[in-house]
């Protein structure tokens, strides 16, 4: 990957952040369950893939788990009723992806009431990985990383290159979202028994944990927990962001993925602690994936903590539930440095939503764009060597040669140029734009030459 720097053997990135810690939910905190409420709209399109089809009709009752949307285009999932009740209407709604993604809407049949429950089949774990990759399309999974495909697409897509090494990823990520660290914390046992299990399946000739070196604790229990397992624990530097895939993979095993591609056209299949949770779950009770771990949060909230809460619920129910302290200015679904802020509480849920952060006036921050002072803090802490001076400039004018020569492509949509930039330039998101133009003419491109041929 170009201009990629090492981090093998627990070094650090030269490039990339430490970034600060808030604990905004202590770790020994359970999780709770958001009630139901009385409506859902379920976006039949949550993901970067391609939108499932509607296989039902308004007025039919549906019950917890039933299949609403078949997965039938490129790099659509399956979507499942979060809870029983009745098809009300087929239409639209707005998520922080899409402003018009096709949804269900359903009238819930019991407000208020527990989430539905599953209880364990008893039968054994897939010996192959057909199985484990039919477990997940038909559960509707899709990894905590951005990407077209769903779980099962991407398991089936590492067996295409022979595949070497699984990764989990277990690393922090940024402040504020439910941390892969913390589940790996409560579920060690569970992760480990799966990661082995998809080894033996994959053939891949080892499997890895990855885990920040400055968490003993944890890394103690993984170390135990792993013992004759062919598992191994990567003790890393969580500096920002090291948790993204190919950085993940680079610091693991030092190979390198070139623009563009992913961590399974090299070989190496890397899983996110929460994917991997939803997957033991449904090879072992069939639960499909319905619902989201959030940590809802910020200055505007009275009651932060983590929250259970249901695919196709509004933003709305949720501030309604977790209650305001303070006026509300914006709503962000995700992280502080890659969320995206929200333009109505009528916004849903997604099987993407990490966290609900609720801003006041206090401290929401309207960035101040002013000249740049040559600084150079987005080119040093950029993990990839790119320069987001050089991106802003080709993506306001227009310039698709310069785009090309600057590869937009590498960028990790990390966000740390904007969050290192002293004059508030909106680095982050003309990289992001000009990486979805590279994509789109990546596409298009063979198209275009045949017509000019």
């Amino acid at each position: 990957m170009l201009g990629l720097r090492r981090s093998f053997a627990g070094r650090p990135l030269q490039g990339g952040v430490y970034l600060p810690t808030y604990h905004s939910v202590a770790i020994t905190e359970p999780i709770r369950d958001l009630p139901l409420p009385n409506r859902l709209v379920v976006p039949l399109l949550q993901h970067e893939g391609g939108a499932a089809d509607p296989i039902v009709k308004v007025g039919q009752l549906v019950a917890a788990g039933k299949v609403i949307g078949k997965a039938s285009g490129s790099g659509a999932v399956c979507v499942h009723a979060p809870a029983a009740g009745r098809v009300m209407r087929i239409s639209h709604v707005v998520t922080s992806y899409y402003v018009d993604a096709p949804a269900i809407e359903i009238e819930i049949k019991e407000t208020g009431a527990d989430h539905p429950s599953w209880r364990e089949t008893g039968h054994p774990l897939p010996n192959d990985i057909n199985g484990w990759a039919d477990a997940a399309e038909r559960a509707g999974i899709v990894s905590g990383r951005p990407g077209p495909v769903g779980l099962g697409t991407q398991l089936r897509q590492a067996t295409n290159h022979g595949p070497s090494d699984v990764i989990i990823n277990g690393l922090p990520s940024e402040p504020l979202v439910i941390s892969p660290s913390e589940l790996l914390r409560r579920h060690t046992d569970v992760v480990a028994g799966i990661v082995a299990s998809l080894r033996k399946s994959l053939k891949a000739s080892q499997a890895w944990i990855a885990v920040d070196r400055g968490d003993r604790d944890l890394l103690n229990r993984c170390r135990q927990t792993v013992r004759g397992k062919n598992i191994r624990v990567s003790a890393l530097r969580n500096k920002y962001p090291q948790a993204a895939p190919v950085l993940l993979t680079w610091a693991v095993t030092g190979k390198e993925i070139p623009i563009g591609r992913q961590p399974e056209d090299i070989g190496c299949l890397v899983l996110e602690v929460e994917a991997l949770l939803a997957l033991a779950e449904a090879v072992r009770s069939g639960r499909p994936m319905i619902d989201r771990v959030v940590n809802v949060t910020g200055p505007a909230v009275a009651r932060p903590g983590l929250y259970r809460i249901p695919v196709g619920t509004r933003m709305a129910d949720v501030l309604r539930h977790v209650g305001l302290s303070r006026t509300v200015v914006q709503v962000i679904d995700g992280g502080p440095l890659t969320g995206r802020s929200l333009e109505t509480l009528d916004a849903v849920v997604t099987k993407r939503t990490s966290a609900i952060l609720v801003l006041s006036h206090e401290h929401d921050h309207v960035p101040t764009p002013g000249p740049c002072i040559r600084c150079g803090f987005c080119q040093d802490s950029c993990p990839v060597s790119l320069d987001p001076l050089a991106l802003l400039n080709a993506a306001e004018c227009g310039d698709d040669a310069a785009t090309r020569a600057l590869h937009p492509g590498a960028c990790l949509a990390c966000g740390l140029c904007s969050y290192v930039c002293p004059a508030e330039l909106p680095l982050a998101r003309a990289a992001t734009r000009l990486k979805q133009r590279a994509i789109h003419m990546e596409k298009i491109g063979p198209i275009v030459r045949a017509e000019q041929v």
